[in-house]
């Protein structure tokens, strides 16, 4: 007989997310369910998802790391919670009922459990088998600046994985030392899952079914293992549609938006963006507050919402404009980082090349072409070179202009914030301008990732290119 569990992980207080991830798994016949850990703060409804939990008969469940926040604040004087950075902690702890929060507290740190000839071993987090590897390899933040705008699609993040696990002497070394079995863990907001080549050894994280981190849009992920009585293991891991904004709006009318305003406001935009901004956020508020002068931490109220502030306003602090001479060193780098892509997709046709100063001013100088830059906080961030061409006369062709793109970047480490979308709006708004019918560009084959991004801003295929060595 086989065995099949709905494995989930990182539920946040995201009730919505979790009824979908149950129905789903009950719609596949599967009522049996492994939760590892985080249940509480960021969502508004961890009473909700608690009791749903609890009410499950055939469940196996640990502790995560957030259940640590609330069980270091048991006892403490209320009166002292006037920082900024964890309201969002106090006002889970203030709005949980006694009777559940004793409940995850009484919950085991990990779990072990065997199915027929099949060991599993359960933590919240890789580090507890893996040591410090998940992280600074594929954790979110990586993930967030290295694929960019893109949305990523389990075959490409899968496939990037597992050509980083077979090929890393570092996580070979790591897993020589387990014994063979299977791993689940959670905590990266990640969907990922690894069978060691030569070892009956099955690594599973489920990914975070309230606050997905992986830059997949709209759909909210768990994984189903089953496992035979004879010691075989198979992991599939499941993507369900699930409306983030809808649920967004949801939140913004709970008293967590309006007491733990900007913890929530910055988990609202991980949610829409499917992507990590809260490291990204903490790391600026450090910043903001060192510069202040400010060396409380926790944040003081004053000093977490002026960084917030701050920070929303560098964001958005980002103007489109013509680039100008005085744009050329910056530009030269930008496209340095385009060009590796078209030498790695393409040798035999690309090298890097010289654009020098007598390069660019025949683009500024031109009546037919301009290269529009995206500056943020004073530095070029991005550009998109364009040019208004007229079709070709020939009687086939309708006389229409068209507004090619031959170039668009973002600088690597400020991808994954829209800047991309922007210029290509920007892109857009310029063809008009000059009276263009239509837009149209290249991308390699080989560019999913760019791909992905043309047909998110409307580009469709209309001709093949093919050639052949004479």
């Amino acid at each position: 007989m086989n065995m099949r569990y709905a494995v989930l992980s990182d539920i946040h207080g995201n009730y919505p997310a979790l009824l979908k991830v149950i129905e789903d798994a009950g719609q596949r016949g599967i009522h049996h369910f492994i939760f590892a850990g985080d249940y509480c703060l960021s969502g508004a409804w961890s009473d909700a998802c608690i009791e749903t939990i609890m009410k499950l008969p055939d469940k196996i469940i640990i502790r995560g790391n957030e259940e640590r926040y609330l069980e270091n604040l048991v006892g403490k004087d209320q009166a002292t919670w006037t920082d900024g950075q964890m309201q969002i902690s106090y006002w889970c702890f203030r709005n949980i009922r006694p009777d559940y929060l004793e409940y995850l507290l009484s919950l085991p740190h990990t779990v072990e459990f065997a199915y027929g000839k099949v060991k599993v071993h359960i933590a919240h987090s890789s580090d507890h088998f893996l040591g410090e590897y998940e992280f600074p390899n594929f954790g979110p933040a990586v993930l967030a600046k290295r694929y960019s705008d893109s949305v990523v699609t389990r075959e490409g993040l899968s496939r990037d994985l597992e050509k980083l696990l077979d090929e890393d002497p570092v996580f070979a070394s790591r897993v020589s030392t387990l014994e063979d079995g299977i791993y689940i863990f959670g905590h990266s907001h990640v969907q990922w899952s690894h069978k060691v080549k030569g070892r009956d050894i099955l690594l599973v994280n489920p990914g975070s079914c309230g606050l997905p981190l992986d830059a997949m849009a709209e759909s909210i992920p768990y994984s189903i293992l089953t496992i035979s009585e004879d010691g075989e293991a198979g992991i599939e891991e499941i993507r369900i549609p699930f409306s983030k904004r809808d649920y967004v709006e949801k939140l913004k009318q709970t008293s967590q938006y309006e007491q733990a305003t900007v913890w929530t406001k910055v988990i609202t935009y991980e949610l829409l963006t499917a992507r990590e901004h809260m490291t990204f956020f903490l790391q600026f508020a450090e910043d903001y507050a060192n510069q202040k002068g400010d060396r409380r931490r926790p944040f003081a109220l004053e000093t977490w919402e002026e960084a917030y502030k701050a920070w929303e306003d560098t964001r958005a602090k980002m103007v489109i404009r013509l680039g100008a001479k005085e744009d050329i060193e910056a530009l030269q780098q930008l496209y340095y980082e385009l060009e590796k892509d078209a030498v790695r997709f393409q040798p035999e046709h690309f090298v890097h090349g010289d654009r020098d100063e007598e390069f660019f001013s025949g683009i500024f100088t031109a009546d037919n072409q301009d290269i529009l830059v995206a500056e943020q906080d004073g530095k070029i961030v991005g550009f998109a070179h364009v040019m208004i061409l007229q079709q070709k006369r020939v009687p086939c062709l309708k006389p229409e202009r068209v507004i090619y793109l031959q170039d668009l970047d973002v600088a690597e480490e400020c991808r994954s914030q829209g800047i991309g979308a922007k210029l290509m709006e920007a892109c857009k708004a310029y063809g008009k301008e000059k009276g263009a019918d239509f837009m149209r560009t290249q991308v390699f084959p080989q560019n999913i990732r760019g791909i992905q991004f043309y047909e998110r801003a409307g580009f469709s295929e209309k001709m093949k290119t093919i050639e052949i060595y004479l």
